[in-house]
């Protein structure tokens, strides 16, 4: 199953919420899932913003998902230098047989296969 998760802060915490779909053109989403958040610190100008994930775990956890994708919105690295990213830590945090991609989606990529034009 593949998810596309985010999370919505508030003033009062957040909300995560997950997409689960089995193919990437399916018309509805398989399921929906949402968990709140009570309490997220608040970002700290300057650093790395990763309150999502805990979050995002949290989510996880709640609804026991067992992904075989999921698509955040966050970078693998965050330059050249492989400075870890969400996506980088997210894949730590979800430990051994994680695969992760370096590969960013592109807006307007789906539905669209690698190797078409303006995909790698």
């Amino acid at each position: 199953m593949k998810f596309a998760v985010a999370v919505h802060y508030d003033t009062e915490g957040a909300c995560a919420a997950a997409v689960a779909f089995e193919e990437w053109d399916a018309p509805e989403p398989t399921r929906t899932y949402s968990s709140r958040i009570a309490h997220v610190e608040r970002a700290t100008p300057g650093q790395l913003d990763l309150r999502a994930l805990p979050c995002i775990l949290q989510l996880l956890r709640e609804h026991a998902l067992a992904a075989e994708l999921l698509v955040i919105d966050g970078f693998v690295h965050l330059d050249a230098a492989e400075t870890p990213g969400l996506g980088r830590h997210l894949h730590h945090a979800l430990g051994p047989g994680c695969e992760r991609s370096t590969r960013p989606l592109e807006p307007g990529a789906i539905g669209r296969q690698p190797g078409a034009a303006g995909l790698q």
